[in-house]
């Protein structure tokens, strides 16, 4: 999504009560979103959501975009966090584990607010989804790709900045396509255990011969 300037939150709170007028802006943001989508909602129910005049808000947000662009940024940002935190895990693992961790990650960073995420996905322009899934990605990608740098016991024939995308990738597609036509599949495990036995098969892997 364009980061221009008229789409950029228009003034940092400095105070806590300004801190708090915008945490409630936001909240309000999302309620509006979750019950009207993004074509209906408009700043001036936010407002009324809010309970501030439409004059407060637009001391922060100059319009609706610019409120969407911040709830993106924190959603990715949270979706980040507990992927770090939980790939940190690995660090202190054998690296058979860390499939298993980066399932534990995606999963739990698609179910961060999941009801705002499908409003994301669903209902923004597609260039801005698309822009949306690259940032996501991008950063768990590399999340993925330090962590496995460090382990001790990553495979020196491997690339981690490769095997790092491509453990990602994989992962990512799987769990979203999954989520989005059987989400039952997960509760069992059985389907997560199977993506754990194909990714520690790729970090065994022999290196390829040069002449194959």
């Amino acid at each position: 999504m364009p980061r221009s300037k008229s789409k950029k939150q228009r003034r940092r709170p400095r105070q806590a009560r300004s801190a708090e007028t915008v945490e409630v802006i936001l909240k309000a943001t999302i309620q509006v979103l979750l019950k009207r989508g993004i074509e209906r909602t408009t700043t001036s129910r936010i407002a009324e959501r809010a309970g501030v005049s439409i004059g407060s808000l637009y001391q922060y947000f100059p319009n609706k975009q610019a409120l969407i662009t911040e709830l993106i940024a924190r959603h990715i940002a949270a979706m980040e966090e507990l992927t770090r935190v939980t790939i940190a895990k690995l660090a202190d693992v054998p690296l058979r584990e860390g499939p298993g961790l980066l399932l534990e990650a995606i999963v739990a960073a698609h179910r961060v607010n999941p009801r705002l995420h499908q409003v994301f996905m669903q209902q923004l322009p597609e260039a801005a989804t698309v822009e949306m899934r690259d940032r996501m990605h991008l950063g768990t990608e590399e999340i993925v790709s330090q962590a496995l740098a460090s382990h001790p016991d990553f495979p020196s024939h491997l690339d981690p900045q490769t095997t790092g995308k491509l453990l990602t990738r994989a992962g990512v597609g799987v769990i979203v396509e999954t989520m989005r036509r059987a989400p039952e599949e997960f509760l069992s495990g059985e389907l997560a255990n199977e993506m754990t036995r194909m990714f520690v098969a790729y970090l065994e892997l022999p290196p390829v011969p040069s002449n194959a």
